[in-house]
């Protein structure tokens, strides 16, 4: 199960038992009403602060799966805050530069031998060990 399902779940379950509360035997206008009201207010901020610091940063580096999936090795994943995270994202980036890298350098070489190849006066053959 996606962990978006799960905290979206968790928000669902906890907002309706606030509310299940607040509306069965609680008479609106007493102490225990608004201390409920405040606990709900106070719950809905806490799940707006863990969507932010868990959802958002597996939602970039999901991103950033898809664009090397596609080979878009020019993108860079951005330090959230989250040590944890920050340490995947740096991961990723290098290992998007040793890709980046790696492809450069054999376009290079490709690139190098067609040119060798359209030099060259002379017929060339080229072979491998077997």
């Amino acid at each position: 199960m996606k962990l978006r399902y799960l905290f979206a779940g968790m928000a669902v379950l906890q907002l309706s038992v606030w509310a299940v509360v607040a509306t069965g035997g609680i008479r609106a206008g007493s102490w225990p009403f608004y201390v409920l009201e405040g606990l709900t207010l106070l719950n809905l901020l806490f799940l707006i602060y863990f969507y932010s610091r868990i959802i958002r940063p597996i939602d970039s580096l999901t991103r950033g799966l898809d664009l090397l999936r596609g080979q878009d090795f020019t993108t860079r994943l951005r330090h959230v805050g989250q040590p944890e995270v920050d340490r995947i994202s740096d991961t990723f980036n290098g290992l998007l530069d040793s890709l980046k890298a790696g492809r450069v350098q054999y376009e290079e070489r490709m690139r190098f031998v067609d040119l060798l190849i359209g030099a060259a006066p002379i017929g060339v053959v080229l072979l491998d060990y077997d």
